[in-house]
């Protein structure tokens, strides 16, 4: 992986690293990042030339990524959904920061239209699959 550089430099390596496999492997060309740490995020979206990122929804996108905070103080689930389409992901950052952000994780695991979680214990990646069975993965590392 190309070297991240930030003076507000947040982000673990290993989540640094993680979105950018995800990025690669999902060919994300457009993203929503609905974060504090959105200067990081952008920084490692740049990082493949050929991907369009913003901080204000508009459109479908091929990833939104945000902190499970931000979910509870300024937009619904229902509401990221109509930013997806069948083959995004939506990863959430912290979400075993604490008790409330893993009831909800807890609730959007449950949520009738998500097909598939992987939890990686600091992140959750969802997906709204129409084709898969829904399945709910952890991965420990």
């Amino acid at each position: 992986m190309k070297r991240i550089h930030s003076s507000n430099n947040k982000m673990p390596y290993r989540t640094a690293k993680l979105l950018y496999k995800t990025i690669t492997y999902f060919a994300v060309k457009k993203a929503l990042i609905l974060q504090d740490s959105s200067q990081m995020v952008s920084q490692i979206l740049s990082l493949n030339n050929s991907i369009t990122s913003t901080t204000i929804p508009n459109g479908v996108y091929d990833m939104i990524y945000l902190d499970m905070d931000r979910l509870k103080e300024t937009t619904t689930l229902e509401n990221l959904f109509s930013y997806m389409h069948n083959d995004s992901v939506l990863i959430f950052n912290s979400i075993y920061n604490n008790a409330t952000n893993t009831a909800l994780w807890e609730e959007i695991k449950q949520h009738p239209k998500i097909t598939v979680t992987i939890d990686v214990f600091w992140l959750g990646f969802v997906f709204i699959r129409n084709e898969q069975a829904k399945q709910n993965f952890s991965i420990r590392t």
